[in-house]
């Protein structure tokens, strides 16, 4: 007859399966935990780390686990007051989406992440622990970055004609009046007049520089409080510049409204936008209309597959009377890489840079197109009070 297990018998052997299965959950776990694609950590509010996989250790730069468990997370924000800016989101949140944090490897090499996290929160609503999944995309912003960059230079490729015709008024102009100035030596009066007309030419020229400079210049994305106007202002000036004669502008500029933005990137968008304009009419000529308006968007009908908040916006309107665009190709203007232009005359990025920046500053675009009565170009931006 089988003898009976004690009770010491059978509580050590449920004991021993408890742990066996403990071991087996635990196993289970640090192979998800490690199997995830993005940096992934367990937090203490304060910054101490208490759980991370080998994905978080490779972005920061961390030698092993311990090193890392060993590093406050204060120590990897660029700027440690964003850390209580961060916490105080969070606790208001309870969890963020897409968040950038402004990190920084061991190393103090700077990092561009995308972060997702949530809180784990007490009875008494304090919260105790922060569980985030960071995405590394400091390769894709440098890339994004190249491409924003090799676009300015295709539109100021684009635009060489027209500026080096405009110089060379310019320079004509200054040999002219210093000639006349030399003639008029002995007349005081008349060669001042001639000396101060060189100097004119020379001002506008050393504009004309800087316009090409500050639209050519490489710059980090810096989004402040602008107003749009004065950017449009400068941007037409050189447009105008650059255009064939045969082509009028006419500016409908009347809002002065604040928004959030790169003053470069407002600049490039302008560019592309009336560049392609112009391109649009060709040697036929036509008209280009600049326009910028206040509106109020109260409601998203008008703009149906759009999540778009409802509120006041700054617009600005770029019209052309050029061939216009069919409706399938209209579909696509905004996709990487999509000309209708001739090999050599583009490389399909204008509009798709376009797209990317003003997604980028809360806003959006609209385009409108009919083949033979030219095309419409609406960008929206949210004003701030």
């Amino acid at each position: 007859m089988t003898q009976k297990p004690t009770y010491e018998e059978l509580e050590q052997k449920i004991k021993k399966q408890a742990e066996e299965q403990l071991r087996k959950s635990e196993g289970q776990y640090r192979a998800y935990f490690e199997g995830i694609f993005s940096g992934t950590y367990i937090s203490s509010p304060e910054g101490k780390l208490i759980a991370c996989n080998k994905e978080y250790n490779k972005i920061f730069g961390f030698n092993s686990t311990r090193h890392a468990m060993e590093t406050p997370i204060q120590m990897l924000s660029v700027n440690p007051d964003e850390r209580f800016d961060f916490l105080n989101l969070l606790k208001k949140e309870k969890q963020l989406t897409g968040y950038e944090p402004n990190l920084k490897k061991i190393d103090g090499t700077p990092l561009h992440l995308i972060e997702n996290s949530s809180g784990v929160f007490d009875e008494n609503g304090n919260l105790t622990q922060i569980r985030g999944f960071l995405l590394d995309v400091t390769e894709q912003k440098k890339l994004e970055n190249q491409l924003m960059q090799a676009q300015k230079m295709e539109a100021i490729g684009t635009l060489a004609g027209g500026i080096a015709h405009d110089f060379n008024n310019i320079l004509a102009g200054i040999f002219g009046y210093a000639q006349l100035a030399e003639i008029h030596i002995n007349q005081p009066e008349k060669a001042k007049e001639h000396i101060a007309q060189v100097i004119k030419s020379g001002q506008r020229a050393a504009a004309l520089i800087r316009q090409i400079l500050t639209f050519s210049r490489q710059s980090e994305f810096k989004p402040r409080p602008m107003s749009v106007s004065p950017l449009l202002k400068e941007a037409l000036k050189l447009i105008r510049s650059s255009i064939p004669s045969n082509i009028e502008i006419k500016e409908n500029i009347f809002s002065k409204a604040i928004i959030i933005a790169d003053a470069t990137q407002i600049h490039q968008v302008i560019m592309n936008l009336c560049t392609n304009a112009y391109q649009a009419m060709g040697d036929t000529g036509g008209e280009l209309t600049v326009g910028l308006h206040e509106v109020e968007i109260s409601t998203q009908q008008s703009f149906p597959g759009l999540n778009i908040l409802t509120g006041k916006y700054i617009r600005l309107e770029v019209i052309d009377t050029g061939h216009g665009i069919d409706e399938k190709t209209l579909e696509r203007i905004f996709d990487p890489y999509f000309t209708t232009k001739e090999t050599g005359k583009g490389t399909g990025l204008g509009l798709a840079v376009v797209d990317g920046i003003v997604k980028k500053q809360n806003g959006f675009i609209k385009s409108f197109s009919k083949v033979g009565h030219g095309s419409k170009f609406q960008v929206f931006w949210p004003i701030i009070e």
